[in-house]
């Protein structure tokens, strides 16, 4: 079974820290240009495949939606009060 290409392994490729590989995934205004074009001509020739769950598990913005009960609302109040959506 093979591997899968981690951020490590495209950082060593392109030249570049691992920070600046995140930063051209999660905020690519703030990489030069080249050095973008290099990342991402490199996790394209390398078959990087970016893990959602990863994402997640360190706390950014991700895709994903909660759903809660109707009612009283009491329970989806406590679920987003860390959310910034203060459960209003």
């Amino acid at each position: 079974m093979q591997r899968r290409v981690s951020i490590k392994d495209v950082a060593r490729e392109a030249g570049v820290s691992i920070a600046t590989v995140s930063n051209t995934m999660n905020r690519p205004d703030i990489v030069a240009p080249s050095t973008r074009l290099r990342v991402l001509q490199t996790m394209r020739a390398l078959g990087f495949v970016r893990r959602e769950g990863a994402r997640q598990l360190h706390g950014l913005p991700s895709p994903v939606v909660a759903v809660g009960p109707r009612g009283d609302g009491s329970l989806w109040r406590r679920s987003c009060a860390g959310s910034g959506e203060g459960g209003h």
